[in-house]
């Protein structure tokens, strides 16, 4: 099984593009509650799966054993 850099892009189909990553992403504000009257924004350190030729940007989700990232379906 090839791994993430050796994968084509789902999009562009270029080869050798493909990088997989942790980062902040941000919640949506509205979406959580944290008190006090300065303005905070919560976030999660997720998977993302990301392409320098094209510009892909796909945000992912650990599984429950915390080994396998599930991406959402594109189409």
């Amino acid at each position: 099984m090839p791994t993430v850099e050796e994968s084509p892009c789902p999009v562009c189909s270029a080869t050798e593009t493909l990088s997989l990553a942790m980062e902040l992403v941000a919640k949506p504000l509205g979406s959580f509650s944290l008190s006090g009257q300065q303005m905070k924004v919560s976030a999660t350190s997720r998977p993302v799966l990301s392409c320098s030729e094209c510009g892909l940007r796909l945000v992912g989700r650990l599984d429950a054993d915390g080994r396998h990232v599930t991406f959402p379906a594109s189409g």
